[in-house]
């Protein structure tokens, strides 16, 4: 007298349980594509920003520009206390 249920019932519930399953499952396959694109499109934006500026003699450059505007300022950029 254990078990009632009639096997119609328990096809019924493996049923419903297996959309279930396949509705989580595309979920997170729309998910996974979302993130993949969002990377993709992120590490474009990065590149995009950082195009050019990897350059040594670029960095040079845009370092001594930074520098000589302190000084106009006259801003140390060696002084401890403008990093507080």
């Amino acid at each position: 007298f254990g078990d009632t249920t009639t096997i119609t019932e328990r096809n019924e519930k493996l049923s419903e349980y297996v959309s279930l399953l396949e509705a989580e499952n595309t979920d997170l396959r729309n998910n996974s594509e979302c993130w993949k694109y969002i990377n993709q499109e992120l590490n474009q934006q990065l590149e995009d920003l950082s195009e050019g500026i990897a350059e040594p003699d670029h960095l040079e450059a845009e370092n001594a520009r930074l520098l000589r505007i302190l000084r106009e300022h006259r801003i140390n950029p060696y002084s401890p206390q403008n990093y507080i």
